[in-house]
């Protein structure tokens, strides 16, 4: 029986100072883009976000993204802009409804002020 106790805890101590896997979900997350259009920021989003989240805090390095969202979310707060958009000449979101992002590398941030960390 102590034994027992003794690699569940083990199995805790593990689960809790190693990697973990996250799902996202879009309450909460925020995937947003900022682009340039015609001398102006135009600033958008998207919704639908799907996947998982591998991180590991004490070897970043061996984190990992395999996250999606739907294409045909986009918006940029002007419906003519987000359907031309959505049009073959850009997302071509009936060949492609989800944009589909794998990491492949994942390192700490140079400088600690460019991380963005939501308000307490």
């Amino acid at each position: 029986m102590k034994q027992f106790f003794g690699l569940l805890l083990i199995q805790l101590v593990t689960a809790v100072c190693f990697a973990q896997e996250y799902k996202p979900t879009d309450q909460g997350s925020t995937v947003a883009f900022e682009i340039k259009n015609f001398g102006f920021n135009t600033k958008g989003s998207f919704s639908g976000l799907e996947g998982k989240i591998n991180f590991d805090p004490k070897d970043v390095a061996r984190s990992s993204f395999d996250v999606s969202v739907s294409a045909a979310s986009v918006n940029t707060d002007n419906n003519m802009r987000d359907g031309h958009l959505k049009k073959e000449g850009y997302f071509d979101v009936e060949n492609y409804p989800r944009i589909h992002f794998v990491s492949t590398g994942v390192s700490a941030p140079d400088r600690m002020d460019i991380i963005h960390l939501p308000a307490s």
